[in-house]
């Protein structure tokens, strides 16, 4: 993230010191998309509508960092029945994380691709954990929703989704990833937790 610093100091008023200290900060997401100062700290992440599939130790963290460990509604597998009610009712607020291992072993189904695209057409986002994460954009290449060919790195996280821009009165709907960590040293909680509350709320 590049940082800008406006520093303002120094003035001596009679025999007293009086230093006026100000800082204006400037910062730049993944999708180098200008931000507002405090976005991060602005964006409740309890605000979303969590959905864990084929649960782990890897998706739990990422359930932690958005505050969802109880309130996410949680499915054993994509198979589950009660999923395709979940998928029935996302929104822009819907986030569903997978396991790695279960998008692994569901890539090549027809109604495994089927929810993803379901997801992304209501606007959900779709979060996949664990080692293996690159596996997601393969299964989003499998159901066509986006082009096959070199994978980004197995980060921890990785997240996709469909973003809606307005541009000279059109509203363009462009993709959006979201990747967090790296393979060699994980990732900070505290930090991915705003980050991917961001993320999100765009």
């Amino acid at each position: 993230m590049n940082r800008k610093y406006a520093i303002v100091s120094a003035s001596v008023v009679g025999a007293g010191v009086l230093l006026a200290l100000a800082a204006v900060m400037w910062g730049m997401n993944s999708q180098t998309n200008p931000l507002p100062a405090v976005t991060a700290q602005s964006v409740d992440p309890t605000t979303f509508d969590v959905v864990e599939i084929a649960g782990d130790e890897n998706t739990a963290k990422v359930l932690k960092m958005l505050k969802a460990e109880e309130k996410a509604k949680k499915v054993k597998d994509a198979t589950d029945v009660e999923l395709n009610e979940k998928v029935a009712k996302a929104s822009k607020s819907s986030v569903f994380v997978i396991s790695d291992k279960e998008i692994d072993a569901k890539k090549d189904n027809k109604d495994f691709q089927k929810i993803l695209k379901d997801i992304l057409d209501k606007r959900g986002a779709i979060v996949a954990a664990g080692n293996n994460t690159s596996v997601l954009y393969e299964a989003l290449a499998n159901a066509e929703i986006i082009r096959g060919g070199s994978q980004p790195i197995d980060t921890p996280v990785a997240g996709f989704k469909f973003k809606e821009v307005t541009e000279n009165g059109a509203t363009i709907v462009g993709k959006s990833e979201y990747h967090l960590g790296s393979p060699e040293f994980g990732y900070d909680e505290t930090t991915g937790a705003q980050q991917i509350a961001e993320w999100l709320a765009q």
